[in-house]
């Protein structure tokens, strides 16, 4: 959207579900596994759900004199189905596995931004004054819940990053 020569505002959310028939989950020391040599690879089937929107902003308040700024916050989620072994290489072939050490099921929560404001106070010196956001928590359950998932984007503990820059053009 731009509705003036002064600003604009770009809005592009994001809806992905996909199912993965077999994703890498992780090696084990198997020594009866003598197809894969001692090493036991255990993949999964892999259902995803996964939201986003990226949000900018810009806006110019005179010449010289312009905001810039982005936003994304993401919500993604993935459950594991019984995972298999593989059970010999160049093939698409599982056999059952339980020694699972840890359950690979995934929520993340993720929240990016970052605004930057540019000054040119003289012809070739410019001020930047910039900030950085960043949210990130994830958390095992698997399940996609929007309310718990996208409420949670906003209370993850923040990282925040100020930074100031200045240049200064020298007449020779």
């Amino acid at each position: 959207m731009r509705p003036s020569s002064r600003w604009n505002l770009t809005v592009a959310p994001g809806v992905l579900q996909t199912r993965v028939p077999a994703q890498y989950i992780t090696t084990v020391d198997d020594p009866l596994a003598t197809a894969t040599y001692g090493q036991g690879y255990v993949f999964a089937p892999l259902d995803q759900t996964e939201i986003s929107v990226e949000i900018r902003f810009n806006y110019t308040f005179r010449p010289g004199l312009t905001l810039e700024t982005y936003a994304q916050p993401l919500v993604s989620a993935g459950k594991y189905e019984d995972p298999g072994q593989l059970t010999a290489p160049q093939t698409f072939d599982f056999a059952p596995f339980t020694g699972l050490p840890f359950d690979p099921d995934f929520n993340v929560r993720s929240l990016r931004g970052n605004a930057v404001l540019r000054w040119e106070w003289r012809p070739g010196s410019n001020l930047y004054v910039a900030w950085q956001h960043r949210r990130f928590g994830t958390i095992g359950a698997g399940d996609f819940d929007f309310g718990r998932d996208v409420g949670a984007v906003f209370t993850t503990p923040a990282d925040n990053i100020f930074v100031v820059k200045a240049s200064y053009w020298l007449n020779a």
